[in-house]
């Protein structure tokens, strides 16, 4: 009778362990299919990217051509302004890029956390949370940089370069705690 309720038991345990070896082959597989559709929603983000920065090239230089043809007075400053204008085009475009990159990023980490459910510590759902809100304050700068005059700029793209460095680095720390927490 002991040794049925030891093999019983033993059985028990063995279908315990492949149970939770099923579990984490599971939470794996879930892991990855979310690091796959990360890594799609990457290259989506960088594809329109440079889709929207090569129609912008191709407008500021049709301009710079027009400009230059009309020989009017005048005109090399017209090309600068043009200039200026098509860099900072070109930045906005890189700017909301790292966002929207950013962003995948921690739909990926809040993907994660919710596959990792009760394994995951408080504190991460709490950085997660951090970051959604730095995003969101990321995403109205940007706003506020498509808006702004001539003499805003400056103020308004270190506002932007500030804000972009804090959320690179809090969603790089999010990423590293969530490995941390991988099994």
């Amino acid at each position: 009778m002991k040794t049925k309720t030891l093999s019983i038991a033993a059985a028990l345990l063995t279908a315990a362990c492949g149970g939770s070896s099923q579990k984490q082959e599971t939470q794996n597989a879930r892991i990855e299919k979310t690091e796959a559709q990360a890594t799609a929603q990457q290259k989506n983000v960088e594809h329109q990217a440079e889709q929207r920065e090569e129609h912008a090239e191709k407008a500021y230089d049709k301009q710079n051509e027009r400009i230059s043809e009309s020989d009017q007075p005048g005109a090399k400053s017209s090309e600068d302004l043009n200039d200026l204008a098509k860099d900072r085009t070109e930045y906005q475009i890189n700017a909301e890029k790292r966002s929207a990159e950013l962003g995948v990023q921690i739909q990926e980490a809040q993907q994660k956390i919710g596959i990792l459910g009760g394994q995951a510590p408080t504190s991460l759902r709490t950085d997660l949370q951090t970051a959604k809100t730095e995003h969101d304050t990321l995403q109205r700068d940007l706003s506020d940089l498509r808006a702004a005059t001539p003499d805003q700029w400056d103020s308004v793209k270190a506002r932007v370069e500030r804000d972009r460095t804090d959320l690179d680095m809090r969603v790089s720390k999010l990423q590293d705690k969530i490995d941390d927490v991988m099994p």
